[in-house]
């Protein structure tokens, strides 16, 4: 019975291994979590797997980019998933208002598309005068 056992820590070691670069990122995200208490299960879960994918980009580009040691860019990057958490609602907000500003200005972009589509090449781009 204890032939499984050196198997099983084999397997959990390599979890571990592969999960270990993304804990700092998870702990901030944590950490600005516990300061917003009655999130829904899905707000959660969606801001938790945005820290921690732009604490591991982020991280690892500042510490190649300043040259510091992964302790460091972890402790860089745990601040830099807290605030990722707390400001993905006001990206979500941003992105949802340019969208919005984008989509009410459509009608003007597509006007001045077929415009100019619609000129021919070396055509003037002042309108004749009327003769009187």
């Amino acid at each position: 019975m204890a032939g499984w056992k050196p198997q099983v820590f084999e397997v959990l070691h390599a979890v571990w291994r592969e999960a270990e670069p993304f804990v700092p990122g998870a702990l901030g995200a944590m950490v600005a979590q516990m300061m917003r208490p009655g999130l829904g299960m899905r707000t959660r879960f969606v801001q938790w797997t945005v820290s921690v994918i732009v604490f591991h980009f982020v991280s690892l580009a500042v510490a190649a980019v300043f040259h510091w040691p992964e302790a460091v860019g972890d402790v860089i990057g745990f601040f830099i998933a807290f605030l990722a958490f707390e400001a993905l609602h006001a990206w979500r907000q941003a992105a949802v208002d340019a969208g919005v500003s984008m989509i009410s200005g459509l009608p003007a972009i597509v006007k001045s598309i077929a415009e100019s589509w619609g000129k021919r090449p070396g055509a003037s781009t002042s309108s004749p005068e009327p003769e009187a």
